[in-house]
């Protein structure tokens, strides 16, 4: 059970599934919410690295192929043999 699904649960069906007050219940619930913004803050912090550090790679592969696609083709008849 991840924190996200301890967020729906109820403070009084949390109490009685875990053997606990609805007090504690309630404080188990809080604490899950505050984990649960923090793991999404986290991910959402690494996908913005990757994205900032793939970058200069998508926009080199990108330039490259734009070059390619206004290089003038060859007729085959002209074009160098190996």
């Amino acid at each position: 059970m991840s924190y996200i699904d301890v967020t729906f649960i109820e403070p009084v069906d949390l109490a009685e599934m875990g053997g606990v007050t609805v007090e504690e219940a309630e404080a188990i619930i809080q604490f899950a919410e505050a984990a649960a913004e923090r793991i999404e803050q986290e991910k959402a912090k690494r996908r913005r690295k990757r994205k900032v550090e793939r970058s200069p790679h998508i926009w080199l592969i990108r330039t490259q192929r734009r070059r390619t696609a206004l290089l003038p083709k060859l007729p085959t008849a002209l074009s160098p043999r190996h």
